[in-house]
């Protein structure tokens, strides 16, 4: 194990990429189970029928009751980029993953299949291997490395546990703090 103990901080910062999508790949949404709405089993009908005029109708009319429902929010996306409106799709799919936190799967996979994230990381990477070997030959007893994004809660713990999981593998002690994770 390596002597230099890192402290990654995932914290609200305004550093990381921006927001992007991996929903727009997908081939349909797997929502959860609810209750019975009229509009909302309209709106899956017509996502199976791929009348996206009538799904998307459907589904606003829910969204209109409902606006934070992810479900109905992934559908509008679904149906959206299937219309040919890649706008609305990522403000739909946006909506969407916001009440995940930054931890779960789909964020995760949110994060990591964007290109510009890919890039972002392997540029960090390239430059905490160059300069690490030379912290510890300095003697230094201890780095924070800190990684932010407008929320705090998705993008920047994605990035600060990619961080770490690599750090880790290269015998680094390494210790992560999310510090705006849980904040509304």
């Amino acid at each position: 194990m390596r002597k230099l103990p890192i402290s990654i901080l995932a914290l609200l910062a305004g550093l990381a990429p921006g927001p992007f999508l991996l929903a727009a790949g997908t081939d349909s949404p797997a929502p959860s189970e609810r209750p019975a709405d009229p509009d909302y089993e309209s709106g899956k009908k017509a996502i199976e029928a791929q009348n996206w005029k009538t799904a998307l109708d459907s589904f606003n009319r829910v969204a209109s009751r409902e606006p934070n429902n992810a479900d109905v929010q992934n559908y509008l996306g679904y149906a959206w980029r299937k219309s040919g409106n890649l706008e609305l799709a990522f403000k739909h799919y946006d909506e969407a993953l916001r009440p995940l936190p930054g931890d779960s799967p789909q964020i995760r996979n949110f994060v990591l299949h964007a290109p510009a994230t890919q890039e972002f990381m392997r540029h960090l990477t390239q430059l905490m291997d160059y300069l690490l070997p030379q912290y510890v030959e300095e003697g230094k007893a201890h780095l924070t490395v800190a990684l932010g994004c407008t929320g705090g809660k998705h993008r920047s713990v994605v990035l600060a546990d990619e961080l770490a999981a690599h750090l880790s593998r290269g015998g680094y002690r390494v210790t992560v703090r999310h510090r705006d994770i849980g904040k509304e």
